[in-house]
C-alpha cells in the first residue's frame, strides 16, 4: 500500500511539474526561433548592403571605362580630323576600322534586341534598322572618300566625319533607350 501511495505522491507532483518544464521548455524555444530570425534579418540586411556596395562599385568601374573611352575617341578623332589629302587612304584604312568597333556595338545591341519583348523590342527593331541603314551610308561614304580628288577631299572628310559622329548618336540613342526599358 505504501508503494501505492509513493507512486500515486509521484504521479501528483509530477503531473503538477510537468506543466512547468514544458512552459520552460516553450521559452527556450521562443527564445531560440527569435534569435534566429534576429539573425536572418541582420544578414538579408547584410546581404542587401553588399549588393548596394557591389552594384555601386560596377557604376563607378562603367563609368571610368566610358571616360576612358570617350577620350581614346576624341584622340582617335583629333588624329583623323588631321589628315590631309595626301593621306586620304590612311583616313579611309582609319574610318573602315572605327566602323569594325561600331560593328561591334551593333551587333551587342542585335543580342539586347534578341532578348527584348513587346514595346522594348520594337522599338529597339526600329532603331537598329536606322543603325545598319546609317551604317551601310557611311561604309559607302568611306569608301568614296578615298576616290575623292583634291578639289573634293575636304567635302568628302567632312561627310565622313558626320557620318560618323550621326552613326554613333544613333547607337548611343538606341543604347540609352534600352537603359530606359529594362
Amino acid at each position: 500500500m505504501r508503494a501505492i501511495r509513493s507512486t500515486s505522491t509521484f504521479l501528483v507532483f509530477g503531473s503538477l511539474l510537468l506543466p512547468v518544464g514544458l512552459v520552460a521548455c516553450e521559452d527556450h524555444s521562443a527564445r531560440e526561433v527569435e534569435s534566429l530570425r534576429r539573425d536572418l534579418e541582420a544578414t538579408r540586411r547584410k546581404a542587401a548592403k553588399d549588393v548596394e556596395d557591389a552594384r555601386a562599385k560596377a557604376s563607378a568601374d562603367v563609368a571610368e571605362k566610358e571616360r576612358e573611352l570617350a577620350e581614346a575617341r576624341a584622340r582617335h578623332a583629333a588624329r583623323t580630323e588631321d589628315l590631309a589629302y595626301a593621306d586620304r587612304e590612311e583616313y579611309r584604312d582609319q574610318r573602315r576600322r572605327e566602323l569594325v568597333g561600331l560593328d561591334d556595338e551593333i551587333t551587342e545591341l542585335e543580342r539586347r534586341a534578341a532578348k527584348a519583348t513587346g514595346d522594348a523590342k520594337r522599338d529597339l527593331e526600329e532603331a537598329l534598322a536606322d543603325v545598319k541603314r546609317r551604317r551601310e551610308q557611311l561604309r559607302t561614304s568611306i569608301e568614296r572618300v578615298g576616290d575623292s580628288t583634291e578639289k573634293e577631299w575636304d567635302e568628302a572628310k567632312r561627310a565622313v566625319d558626320e557620318a560618323v559622329s550621326d552613326l554613333r548618336k544613333r547607337i548611343r540613342d538606341a543604347w540609352d533607350s534600352t537603359k530606359k526599358k529594362t
